[in-house]
């Protein structure tokens, strides 16, 4: 690490983060890392859906990280046989470098994703691509919503009103002017820490440290903390199933014409409401018309783009009101949307990860002054990493509510961008088999790294730092949510 990278305000950042450390609970941030390996693709020119009981094939692109050389390729999935896609001679690749490998597979169930499985120099990276019909025919298209109505559920203080008129007159509007507002939102799961099937329950630290994530103590070594002297592990308190606003995700006001016009396009607030008057003339080289009006919504910003990790296009997680709240030929000044809802519950978690990046970019900006780069974030995916060379962060289902991991991933991008980077080596002779005593009492697997046992510099610095990073963030800078093992899940 060259301290000379950094400030005197990122250098305060870093010993705060080193020292939260201390409190820090091994299992509150899931083995995540900083990684070179290879991304894989179709090309989507030739790419084509496939179909049940017949063969399929299609070509692999793949691109190096770093300099290495493909080991081996294989193909698999519950609805797919089994293959291994034969190599050309050479496949040695320097970074940056692409391979196409042509493969043929036979598809048992189309509506089950492909798994593709890359060895390369010895490290198998796994990606999973949806490839059914039901997949390609929604290619480009928006995803549904549904609404709950405002005069039902109140949103929060909105946004100043504003638009294209923003601070004129009202009665210099000599055209259309129309009033918008409204919500966009998801569910977030509850969590019943003590199992007794509610979401109620206050917690326990039974040590009185403040926390709840203590394990407890058996004082007489009996093998159970219920005896005098014992002190019986915490217990964190229940969260509650809440509804939560997308936190500054871009939406636009369209005009639903053979090319789609844009009237108004913003960023909600930081509890996805929005409330903007916009004077509109719908003219065009068409002609003039009243407008048919629908709100459209992307996890796309300058902070974070969330992406469709099973898509081979990797599309950007997007949303429209066009099936649910349309309004045709619309003559009036005033369009609530109420708050709206991806109409699949399985897409929420993309508002989710869009919410964490978006919060842990904040608490960085105000408490360091820096202004971190824009990242991509790939989910569902078969790992959960960052890729430097590719800027990518990528989210397994396992991790896809868990804001630390995810903040704990941004920042190996912060560290990629702060130019403070030390070269990742997991497989370095430290928590590298499966000895849970290795790590004092963590498991670890192969090519690992640890929170509780000795690394080497620079894992220590690319891991550790960043595990104090999101810890100080979720006890500190999540203020409107965060779920962090032991910790409140804030509103």
């Amino acid at each position: 690490m060259n301290l000379q990278l950094l400030t005197s305000r990122k250098l305060v950042a870093v010993l705060h983060g080193l020292i939260i450390l201390a409190s820090v609970l091994p299992s509150a941030i899931a083995r995540a890392d900083d990684r070179t390996g290879v991304k894989i693709r179709m090309p989507k020119e030739t790419t084509v859906a496939a179909k049940s009981g017949e063969k399929y094939s299609g070509t692999l692109e793949i691109t190096a990280s770093d300099v290495g050389e493909i080991d081996s390729i294989d193909l698999r999935g519950d609805g797919w046989a089994p293959t291994s896609v034969k190599l050309p001679p050479n496949t040695k690749l320097d970074q940056g470098g692409q391979l196409n490998v042509p493969f043929q597979v036979e598809c048992i169930d189309s509506s089950k994703s492909l798994e593709i499985r890359v060895a390369f120099d010895g490290r198998v990276r796994t990606k999973r691509l949806n490839l059914s019909p039901e997949r390609f025919a929604r290619r480009g298209k928006a995803r549904p919503t549904i609404v709950i109505p405002s005069n039902e559920l109140p949103y929060p203080q909105p946004m100043p009103v504003g638009g294209i008129d923003d601070g004129a007159p009202r009665g210099s509007c000599e055209d259309q002017l129309i009033h918008f507002r409204g919500r966009f939102a998801y569910y977030r799961p509850g969590v019943d820490n003590n199992g007794d099937g509610d979401f109620d329950d206050p917690g326990a630290d039974n040590n009185g440290d403040g926390d709840y994530d203590d394990p407890g103590v058996d004082a007489n070594g009996d093998g159970d903390t219920n005896d005098p002297g014992d002190i019986a592990p915490d217990v964190a308190p229940d969260v509650a199933p809440a509804l939560v606003g997308a936190d500054r995700i871009e939406f636009s006001i369209m005009d639903d014409d053979i090319i789609d016009e844009e009237i108004f396009r913003g960023l909600t607030n930081e509890d996805g409401s929005f409330d903007v008057t916009v004077c509109w003339d719908d003219c065009d080289i068409s002609g003039c018309d009243d407008p048919d009006i629908y709100l459209y919504i992307e996890c796309d910003t300058d902070i974070v783009n969330v992406q469709d990790g099973e898509d081979i296009l990797e599309e950007d997680y997007n949303w429209s009101t066009e099936s649910s709240q349309y309004y045709p030929d619309y003559t009036g000044h005033d369009i609530d949307f109420g708050t709206v809802l991806p109409a699949d519950p399985a897409e929420y978690p993309a508002i989710h990860i869009h919410n964490t990046i978006t919060r842990a970019h904040r608490f960085v900006q105000e408490n360091d002054g820096s202004y971190i780069d824009h990242v991509d974030v790939q989910w569902p995916e078969s790992d959960t990493e960052y890729i430097r060379f590719f800027e990518e962060i990528y989210i397994q289902p396992s991790e896809q509510w868990n804001e630390a991991t995810q903040t704990h991933e941004w920042g190996h991008h912060l560290l990629y961008e702060w130019d403070a980077n030390g070269s990742g080596d997991y497989c370095n002779g430290y928590c590298d088999d499966d000895n849970s005593s290795t790590c004092g009492g963590e498991s670890c697997d192969n090519d690992g790294h640890c929170v509780w046992c000795q690394e080497n510099a620079g894992d220590a610095w690319n891991e550790d730092f960043l595990t104090g990073l999101a810890q100080s963030w979720c006890e500190v800078g999540g203020r409107v949510m965060a779920l962090c093992p032991g910790h409140k899940w804030r509103e």
